[in-house]
């Protein structure tokens, strides 16, 4: 017989215990059909498992599947047109001229992502703004440094 299955057989019995019916009967019968010899010794020291770790590790082995969404917009901007559009206005003009749909429409367009459902419309039009001051600085930093 495998030890892998024989002592996975046992952790199954072990865990499974309950208090349906007396727990000092089930743990003899344990030790009965394994032959243990030194079951106060085995109990003492699965008492101090340190379940977060296994919990880690098993978590760790899982392969984390990511899903891509391919969010609806209604196509009305392109990266360009955005780009623009915040090069040449403010976040106050901008908030009033277009509507909250609208500043959703840009920002999936822009990161392929819904924005967070807390945030309002301003908070919107500030996280594309950030984006693309973010651009301009790397670009104008770009244009400072010579590669040789």
């Amino acid at each position: 017989m495998d030890i892998n299955v024989e002592l996975e057989k046992f952790i199954r019995q072990i865990v499974d215990i309950n208090g349906k019916s007396p727990i000092k009967k089930q743990i003899k019968d344990i030790e009965k059909h394994y032959q243990i010899d030194n079951m106060e010794e085995i109990l003492y020291e699965l008492s101090h498992i340190n379940k977060p770790v296994i919990q880690k590790y098993l978590n760790d082995q899982k392969t984390v599947k990511y899903k891509n969404h391919n969010y609806p917009t209604h196509n009305k901007f392109s990266n360009d047109d955005i780009e623009n559009l915040f090069r040449q206005s403010n976040v106050a003009s901008i908030k009033e001229k277009y509507t909250k749909n609208d500043i959703v429409d840009m920002y999936i367009t822009i990161f392929n992502a819904k924005p967070l459902s807390a945030n309002t419309k301003e908070q919107t039009i500030r996280d594309i703004y950030s984006y693309y001051s973010g651009i301009n600085r790397t670009k104008s930093l770009h244009r400072g440094f010579s590669f040789s």
